[in-house]
């Protein structure tokens, strides 16, 4: 099973206007699970338009998206739900990091899923492990503190999603 899919993804952006672009154009690309996956290209090349796709952010103009083997449109109102299976780490992380410490940032996440304290200590302290933080940098600011090579690893941590995943692998949106 493909962790993400797209089958005939094409997307237009202000279709039926005298701006419209075709951003990507009958894509059929698969993302396997347990993999890493960076999209790399030109500008405009429709990297940021994938990602958004994958992510419920865009809907297809045509084809499908698919999530663990679901499409993600098939449901409209549970679209909420894909943005907790599918995490996004952005070029410049530094311009991402928005909470006071370091903490707080990795537990952003896990805490607008609306866990538990618990579960959210649970999930910051282990997304830090696996990124190489440690709880020392917990009370730090993201902004001040960290060096060029911290940051990023911050912002790594701060996806701390695990969508219903008893792979603790996956704490981190990871695979």
């Amino acid at each position: 099973m493909n962790a993400a899919e797209l089958r005939g993804v094409s997307y237009v952006y202000s279709k039926n206007t005298p701006f419209c672009k075709v951003a990507v154009d009958h894509i059929d690309i698969a993302f396997e699970e347990k993999l890493v996956t960076g999209i790399i290209g030109h500008t405009g090349s429709g990297k940021s338009t994938v990602s958004q796709l994958l992510n419920g952010l865009l809907r297809p103009s045509e084809g499908e998206v698919l999530v663990e083997d679901r499409d993600i449109w098939k449901e409209p109102k549970k679209i909420r739900n894909v943005r907790f299976a599918v995490g996004l780490v952005f070029q410049y992380p530094e311009y991402q990091l928005f909470e006071e410490t370091v903490y707080k940032d990795i537990a952003f996440g896990p805490k607008n899923m609306g866990l538990d304290e618990k579960e959210i200590d649970e999930r910051v302290r282990l997304a830090a492990s696996l990124v190489g933080l440690s709880e020392d940098t917990f009370e730090r600011s993201p902004f001040r503190s960290l060096g060029r090579t911290e940051a990023p690893r911050c912002h790594r941590g701060c996806d701390g999603n695990a969508p219903e995943d008893p792979d603790p692998r996956r704490a981190c949106g990871g695979t």
